[in-house]
């Protein structure tokens, strides 16, 4: 099932006009090597999120295009959630500490959404611009279930009507990266294959030198 965000409607009804020009930095990083993950292992995405000032007034973002022969959610982290103030977590606002964000984006999700093909991160609308910019990180794990190639799309998704709102406009913002899972015995097939290049490089180079 499909959840559609509320943003833009929820600025719309509160009064805002929503011109066309907005900026958010979505960087996606990763200590596992996502081009060659294998089949069982679990692995972490890192999504940091900044804006160039403290603008935001908006943003529904999520995790789309998941390929649920090959990868299985597993769970995520959102920044500030479970604090006094925002049990929901909450984004681009001014830290009093012990847990209080004030002035910033509360997210409406009671925690990450899973739809299947997509996991929904983050739901927050505020009427006044935020005061602060980030980063701030968001974390998604995955479990790879089985062999394959899979697309990921990360940020405010068109289809869904997400979007990222600010004092100067509002933006359909995404990143995509690339989360491949080789047969089992390819890796190995390949690791061995450069082992058999190297010895006989290392044959020839001896066969080479002078007697």
């Amino acid at each position: 099932m499909r959840l559609k965000t509320s943003v833009l409607a929820a600025l719309a009804t509160i009064g805002f006009a929503l011109p066309a020009a907005a900026q958010l930095s979505i960087v996606v990083d990763s200590t596992s090597n996502l081009n060659a993950i294998s089949v069982g292992e679990t692995f972490t995405i890192d999504i940091t999120l900044t804006t160039p000032s403290p603008e935001a007034q908006g943003l529904a973002f999520r995790v789309d295009g998941i390929d649920t022969a090959v990868l299985a959610f597993d769970s995520a982290t959102i920044p500030n959630f479970g604090g006094a103030a925002t049990p929901n977590g909450a984004i681009f606002g001014t830290d009093l500490g012990g847990g209080v964000i004030i002035n910033g984006l509360n997210n409406s999700l009671m925690g990450a959404v899973d739809n299947g093909t997509n996991v929904f991160l983050f739901n927050g609308v505020t009427p006044n611009p935020t005061t602060g910019s980030g980063p701030e990180v968001f974390t998604v794990t995955f479990d790879a279930i089985a062999a394959g190639t899979v697309d990921l799309d990360i940020g405010s998704i068109d289809s869904f009507g997400d979007a990222y709102v600010s004092t100067s406009g509002t933006t359909t913002p995404f990143t995509s990266v690339t989360i491949t899972v080789p047969e089992p015995g390819a890796v190995a097939a390949s690791l061995a294959a450069l082992g058999s290049v190297f010895g006989v490089i290392t044959v020839r180079r001896r066969s080479n030198q002078p007697a």
